[in-house]
Protein backbone atom coordinates (compact mmCIF):
# COMPACT_ATOMS: atom_id res chain seq x y z
CA UNK A 1 0.00 0.00 0.00
CA UNK A 2 1.29 3.50 -0.83
CA UNK A 3 0.31 6.46 1.76
CA UNK A 4 0.30 9.89 1.37
CA UNK A 5 0.73 12.13 4.41
CA UNK A 6 -0.83 15.11 2.73
CA UNK A 7 -0.33 19.29 3.76
CA UNK A 8 1.37 18.42 7.54
CA UNK A 9 1.35 21.68 9.50
CA UNK A 10 4.85 20.47 11.09
CA UNK A 11 7.31 18.04 10.39
CA UNK A 12 9.80 17.77 13.11
CA UNK A 13 12.77 15.42 13.07
CA UNK A 14 16.53 15.49 14.26
CA UNK A 15 19.04 17.90 13.25
CA UNK A 16 21.23 16.03 10.60
CA UNK A 17 21.98 12.15 10.51
CA UNK A 18 23.51 9.91 12.82
CA UNK A 19 24.35 10.33 16.94
CA UNK A 20 24.93 13.94 18.42
CA UNK A 21 26.16 14.49 21.83
CA UNK A 22 25.04 17.61 24.88
CA UNK A 23 23.73 20.81 23.26
CA UNK A 24 23.32 19.23 19.81
CA UNK A 25 20.36 17.18 21.21
CA UNK A 26 18.26 20.31 21.19
CA UNK A 27 18.91 21.49 17.64
CA UNK A 28 15.82 20.25 15.43
CA UNK A 29 14.33 20.34 12.00
CA UNK A 30 11.28 21.98 11.31
CA UNK A 31 9.35 21.76 8.12
CA UNK A 32 6.09 23.19 7.86
CA UNK A 33 3.04 22.09 4.70
CA UNK A 34 4.74 19.95 3.44
CA UNK A 35 3.85 16.09 2.51
CA UNK A 36 5.11 12.40 3.07
CA UNK A 37 4.81 9.61 0.55
CA UNK A 38 5.69 6.37 1.52
CA UNK A 39 5.75 3.57 -0.78
CA UNK A 40 4.73 -0.03 1.19
CA UNK A 41 6.59 0.41 4.73
CA UNK A 42 9.91 3.01 3.08
CA UNK A 43 9.81 6.86 2.91
CA UNK A 44 10.67 7.78 -0.59
CA UNK A 45 9.98 11.21 -1.10
CA UNK A 46 9.47 14.21 1.75
CA UNK A 47 8.75 17.85 0.26
CA UNK A 48 6.00 20.72 -0.50
CA UNK A 49 4.79 18.76 -3.78
CA UNK A 50 5.14 15.04 -3.76
CA UNK A 51 4.32 12.70 -6.32
CA UNK A 52 0.39 11.52 -5.44
CA UNK A 53 0.00 8.92 -8.33
CA UNK A 54 -0.78 5.67 -7.55
CA UNK A 55 -1.34 6.47 -3.85
CA UNK A 56 -3.75 4.13 -2.10
CA UNK A 57 -4.34 5.80 1.10
CA UNK A 58 -4.37 9.61 2.02
CA UNK A 59 -3.86 11.14 5.60
CA UNK A 60 -4.92 14.68 6.17
CA UNK A 61 -2.09 16.15 8.30
CA UNK A 62 -2.94 19.50 7.96
CA UNK A 63 -3.70 19.58 11.65
CA UNK A 64 -0.79 17.64 13.15
CA UNK A 65 2.86 17.91 13.91
CA UNK A 66 4.65 14.95 12.67
CA UNK A 67 7.84 13.54 14.05
CA UNK A 68 9.44 10.08 13.35
CA UNK A 69 8.43 7.33 16.03
CA UNK A 70 10.85 7.28 19.49
CA UNK A 71 12.79 4.39 20.24
CA UNK A 72 12.61 3.55 24.16
CA UNK A 73 16.25 1.36 24.28
CA UNK A 74 15.82 0.85 28.34
CA UNK A 75 12.78 -0.54 29.81
CA UNK A 76 11.08 -3.03 32.48
CA UNK A 77 8.21 -3.06 30.82
CA UNK A 78 6.91 -7.16 31.86
CA UNK A 79 6.60 -7.09 35.70
CA UNK A 80 4.04 -7.71 38.15
CA UNK A 81 2.98 -6.21 41.47
CA UNK A 82 3.97 -2.27 41.77
CA UNK A 83 7.18 -0.81 44.18
CA UNK A 84 4.99 2.98 45.45
CA UNK A 85 7.03 1.98 48.71
CA UNK A 86 10.35 2.19 46.87
CA UNK A 87 9.90 5.66 45.48
CA UNK A 88 8.86 6.92 48.69
CA UNK A 89 11.95 5.39 50.26
CA UNK A 90 14.20 7.02 47.61
CA UNK A 91 12.32 10.52 48.57
CA UNK A 92 13.29 10.39 52.19
CA UNK A 93 16.77 9.44 50.93
CA UNK A 94 17.13 6.23 51.60
CA UNK A 95 20.04 4.40 49.78
CA UNK A 96 18.57 2.45 46.86
CA UNK A 97 19.29 -1.95 47.31
CA UNK A 98 17.87 -4.71 45.42
CA UNK A 99 14.77 -4.80 47.42
CA UNK A 100 12.89 -3.73 45.11
CA UNK A 101 14.05 -5.96 42.97
CA UNK A 102 13.70 -8.67 45.04
CA UNK A 103 9.96 -7.45 45.92
CA UNK A 104 8.96 -7.83 41.89
CA UNK A 105 10.44 -11.10 41.19
CA UNK A 106 8.21 -12.47 44.16
CA UNK A 107 5.31 -10.79 42.24
CA UNK A 108 6.24 -12.27 39.06
CA UNK A 109 7.01 -15.69 40.53
CA UNK A 110 3.05 -15.69 41.13
CA UNK A 111 2.51 -14.69 38.14
CA UNK A 112 1.78 -16.88 34.97
CA UNK A 113 3.31 -15.83 31.28
CA UNK A 114 -0.63 -15.47 30.12
CA UNK A 115 -1.00 -12.84 33.01
CA UNK A 116 2.33 -10.75 32.36
CA UNK A 117 1.28 -10.63 28.68
CA UNK A 118 -1.80 -9.28 29.97
CA UNK A 119 -1.04 -6.65 32.23
CA UNK A 120 1.61 -5.53 29.99
CA UNK A 121 0.00 -4.99 26.48
CA UNK A 122 -2.14 -1.76 27.89
CA UNK A 123 1.72 0.05 29.10
CA UNK A 124 2.47 -0.49 25.49
CA UNK A 125 -0.39 0.85 23.91
CA UNK A 126 -0.20 3.50 26.14
CA UNK A 127 3.44 3.82 24.61
CA UNK A 128 2.57 3.82 21.43
CA UNK A 129 -0.13 6.61 21.74
CA UNK A 130 3.10 8.80 23.19
CA UNK A 131 4.95 8.29 19.97
CA UNK A 132 7.03 4.86 20.97
CA UNK A 133 7.25 2.14 17.96
CA UNK A 134 10.24 0.47 18.79
CA UNK A 135 10.61 -0.44 22.75
CA UNK A 136 13.51 -2.61 24.29
CA UNK A 137 12.55 -5.01 27.84
CA UNK A 138 14.41 -6.77 29.66
CA UNK A 139 13.69 -9.68 31.52
CA UNK A 140 15.80 -9.34 34.81
CA UNK A 141 12.90 -9.84 37.40
CA UNK A 142 12.91 -14.08 37.48
CA UNK A 143 16.32 -14.88 38.91
CA UNK A 144 15.76 -18.03 38.27
CA UNK A 145 15.91 -20.63 34.87
CA UNK A 146 11.89 -20.63 35.43
CA UNK A 147 11.50 -17.30 36.13
CA UNK A 148 13.35 -15.39 33.39
CA UNK A 149 11.99 -18.31 31.23
CA UNK A 150 8.82 -17.36 32.04
CA UNK A 151 9.54 -13.33 31.40
CA UNK A 152 10.93 -13.93 28.24
CA UNK A 153 8.36 -15.95 26.76
CA UNK A 154 6.04 -13.32 27.56
CA UNK A 155 8.14 -10.95 26.01
CA UNK A 156 8.61 -13.11 22.70
CA UNK A 157 4.32 -13.46 23.15
CA UNK A 158 4.49 -9.27 23.36
CA UNK A 159 6.69 -9.51 19.97
CA UNK A 160 3.73 -10.99 17.87
CA UNK A 161 1.15 -9.16 19.93
CA UNK A 162 2.01 -5.61 20.81
CA UNK A 163 1.32 -2.75 18.42
CA UNK A 164 4.74 -1.29 17.73
CA UNK A 165 8.32 -3.30 17.60
CA UNK A 166 9.92 -5.17 20.68
CA UNK A 167 13.46 -5.97 21.65
CA UNK A 168 14.28 -8.73 24.03
CA UNK A 169 17.05 -8.80 26.69
CA UNK A 170 18.46 -11.06 28.66
CA UNK A 171 19.01 -9.83 32.20
CA UNK A 172 19.43 -12.83 34.43
CA UNK A 173 22.01 -10.88 35.98
CA UNK A 174 19.77 -7.91 37.73
CA UNK A 175 20.23 -9.28 40.97
CA UNK A 176 21.04 -12.21 43.24
CA UNK A 177 18.21 -14.28 43.83
CA UNK A 178 17.46 -14.20 47.94
CA UNK A 179 19.02 -17.37 49.48
CA UNK A 180 21.45 -18.41 46.92
CA UNK A 181 25.07 -18.10 46.80
CA UNK A 182 26.68 -15.74 44.63
CA UNK A 183 29.13 -18.15 42.99
CA UNK A 184 25.88 -20.61 42.35
CA UNK A 185 24.00 -18.16 40.75
CA UNK A 186 26.31 -16.66 38.27
CA UNK A 187 27.10 -20.74 37.53
CA UNK A 188 23.44 -20.77 37.01
CA UNK A 189 23.54 -18.01 34.51
CA UNK A 190 26.64 -19.48 32.37
CA UNK A 191 25.69 -23.10 32.17
CA UNK A 192 21.64 -23.06 31.79
CA UNK A 193 20.08 -19.71 31.41
CA UNK A 194 22.05 -18.53 28.28
CA UNK A 195 22.15 -21.85 26.89
CA UNK A 196 18.47 -21.63 27.04
CA UNK A 197 18.30 -18.60 25.66
CA UNK A 198 20.60 -19.29 23.02
CA UNK A 199 18.24 -22.98 22.33
CA UNK A 200 14.97 -21.13 22.04
CA UNK A 201 16.06 -17.65 20.89
CA UNK A 202 14.31 -15.80 23.60
CA UNK A 203 16.76 -12.88 23.42
CA UNK A 204 18.64 -10.48 21.19
CA UNK A 205 20.55 -8.89 23.81
CA UNK A 206 22.58 -9.96 27.25
CA UNK A 207 22.41 -7.34 30.13
CA UNK A 208 24.27 -7.17 33.61
CA UNK A 209 23.98 -4.69 36.44
CA UNK A 210 27.47 -4.28 36.97
CA UNK A 211 27.47 -2.15 40.14
CA UNK A 212 28.26 -1.82 43.88
CA UNK A 213 26.12 -4.49 45.69
CA UNK A 214 25.38 -6.09 42.96
CA UNK A 215 27.79 -7.57 40.01
CA UNK A 216 31.04 -7.17 39.83
CA UNK A 217 33.48 -6.02 36.85
CA UNK A 218 34.83 -8.96 36.89
CA UNK A 219 32.22 -11.42 37.56
CA UNK A 220 30.20 -8.83 34.48
CA UNK A 221 32.98 -9.89 32.02
CA UNK A 222 32.79 -13.48 32.59
CA UNK A 223 28.64 -13.57 32.18
CA UNK A 224 28.79 -11.41 29.04
CA UNK A 225 31.35 -13.49 27.67
CA UNK A 226 30.35 -16.26 27.78
CA UNK A 227 26.49 -14.51 26.64
CA UNK A 228 28.51 -13.34 23.39
CA UNK A 229 29.82 -16.64 22.81
CA UNK A 230 25.92 -17.75 22.51
CA UNK A 231 25.84 -15.12 20.03
CA UNK A 232 23.92 -12.36 22.06
CA UNK A 233 24.61 -8.97 21.92
CA UNK A 234 26.11 -6.70 25.03
CA UNK A 235 24.48 -4.02 27.01
CA UNK A 236 25.04 -2.82 30.38
CA UNK A 237 23.58 -1.31 33.63
CA UNK A 238 26.73 0.48 35.19
CA UNK A 239 28.17 3.05 37.51
CA UNK A 240 24.67 3.83 38.77
CA UNK A 241 25.66 3.84 42.33
CA UNK A 242 29.34 3.95 42.32
CA UNK A 243 32.32 4.06 39.82
CA UNK A 244 33.25 0.87 39.26
CA UNK A 245 34.39 0.93 35.60
CA UNK A 246 31.04 -0.76 34.45
CA UNK A 247 31.66 2.07 31.34
CA UNK A 248 35.47 1.35 30.83
CA UNK A 249 34.64 -2.78 30.50
CA UNK A 250 30.99 -1.50 28.39
CA UNK A 251 33.68 -0.48 25.67
CA UNK A 252 36.73 -3.07 26.21
CA UNK A 253 33.89 -5.63 25.61
CA UNK A 254 32.12 -3.92 21.94
CA UNK A 255 28.53 -3.52 24.33
CA UNK A 256 26.10 -2.14 22.22
CA UNK A 257 25.47 0.14 25.18
CA UNK A 258 25.62 1.18 28.65
CA UNK A 259 23.22 2.71 30.78
CA UNK A 260 22.83 4.84 33.78
CA UNK A 261 26.56 5.59 34.21
CA UNK A 262 25.28 8.07 36.86
CA UNK A 263 29.09 8.27 38.61
CA UNK A 264 31.13 6.74 35.53
CA UNK A 265 34.22 9.06 35.74
CA UNK A 266 35.46 11.13 32.97
CA UNK A 267 38.23 8.43 31.99
CA UNK A 268 34.90 6.16 31.69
Amino acid sequence: MNTLIANISQLVTAHGDGPVRGSLMSEISVQEHVSIRIDGQMITEIGPNVDRRGIDLTVDGSDAVVIPGLVDPHTHAVFAGTREEEFLARLQGKPYDEGGIQSSARAVAAASEKELVQATLPRLQLMLKSGTTTIEIKSGYGLSLEGETKLLLAIRQLRKTAPLRVISTFLGAHAFPEGVRHDDYISTIITEMIPTVRRRRLAQFCDVFCDQGFFTPSETRTILRAARGAGLRLKLHADELADVGGAELAASLGATSADHLLRTSERG
